[in-house]
């Protein structure tokens, strides 16, 4: 865990984005269970928590303790951010294929995990 002055803010960022994000995904899932057959998979799910690790990497406070290319990993912290709360909002909103539409945009972006399944969280 990072802390200190110079992170403050990506510690605080880091924690409003985990919060989002398990709170959208938890939701988004429970929408799509079913009682009777087994859970699908939800790649508006799974790209908010790809953009949600995105985020939290700690590559981005190591090189704002370390100053090496801070500006550009501040930037990168706050896009993925932004995609995650881009993405969750549209979908707790109830405009799925707005935030469908996000998410394959962002995977395109930054598609990386490609086997990421946020059924796969804990409850």
């Amino acid at each position: 865990m990072w802390s200190g002055a110079k992170v403050a803010d990506l510690v605080q960022l880091n924690s409003e984005v985990v919060d989002t994000a398990l709170t959208t995904i938890d939701k988004a899932l429970a929408q799509t269970a079913s009682l009777d057959g087994p859970l699908p998979r939800d790649h508006v799910a799974d790209q908010i928590l790809r953009e949600t690790l995105l985020t939290v990497s700690s590559d981005w406070p190591f090189m704002v303790s370390k100053d090496s290319a801070a500006d550009y990993a501040r930037y990168r912290a706050h896009l993925h951010a932004h995609a995650t709360r881009e993405i969750a909002g549209a979908l707790a909103a109830g405009r799925r294929d707005t935030a469908r539409r996000l998410a394959e945009g962002w995977n395109r972006a930054d598609g990386l995990f490609g086997a990421l399944d946020a059924r796969r969280l804990p409850k």
